[in-house]
């Protein structure tokens, strides 16, 4: 069992659901996360770094050798103020550079948040974004990795986005109508999910659709 973990994406939804649960888990001795800037956080296992996801030597400093990997950056249209590039740069080129670093470092694992419908060969911005980073990370080799394609993510947000808020308002109630990988779930079992699988990797590639990320979630 893996007592350390590294997360990228700390101050995201998802991954401060991670944060948090690594943190309460008695059997987590170090959380390192790699950050643009700190976090209030202090906790007497928690190693925070900042760097310049730009650079690759301060990226791969921060990385400690054999410890999982968990990612679940991203970022919005709003944030990156339309500008496809720069949405690229977070969601495509930092976990591309984590994981290529990752495997330089024998991670035990490497744990990836991506989305249901990810398809490189989709029209649509997000969905194909997010195919190519899986084919980009799978030709890594990396000795595990573990893809989670959850669709509409359940819970309280810092940061408002309307949108997503009327989804998932409506979502719950129209969610017995579809196939169970479109069914929504709350950010904080995938976060679980993330965790049970750093803690007990298995070598290969893995995907986890909406009732395996339910299920592993469950799990310790």
């Amino acid at each position: 069992m893996n007592t350390e973990i590294v997360i990228i994406g700390a101050s995201g939804f998802i991954g401060q659901h991670l944060l948090n649960k690594a943190l309460a888990d008695e059997s987590i001795h170090l959380v390192t996360i790699l950050v643009r800037k700190e976090l209030p956080i202090q906790n007497p296992k928690l190693k925070q770094v900042v760097v310049d996801f730009s650079n690759r030597d301060q990226v791969s400093t921060a990385i400690p050798h054999q410890t999982p990997i968990c990612c679940s950056i991203g970022t919005t249209m709003k944030n990156v103020k339309g500008n496809l590039e720069a949405y690229r740069k977070v969601d495509f080129d930092i976990p591309l550079l984590t994981a290529e670093i990752g495997a330089a470092k024998d991670t035990s694992a490497f744990i990836l948040v991506s989305a249901v419908g990810a398809n490189a060969q989709s029209g649509n911005f997000y969905s194909k974004l997010k195919g190519e980073t899986e084919q980009a990370l799978k030709a890594v080799q990396l000795k595990s990795f573990h893809i989670l394609q959850p669709s509409l993510l359940m819970g309280n947000r810092a940061e408002k986005r309307t949108g997503e808020r009327i989804a998932q308002l409506i979502m719950p109630l129209i969610s017995f109508l579809l196939p169970d990988r479109y069914k929504p779930i709350q950010g904080s079992d995938v976060a679980a999910c993330m965790l049970q699988l750093a803690k007990y990797p298995t070598n290969g590639v893995h995907y986890h659709l909406h009732k395996e990320i339910l299920n592993l979630s469950k799990v310790g």
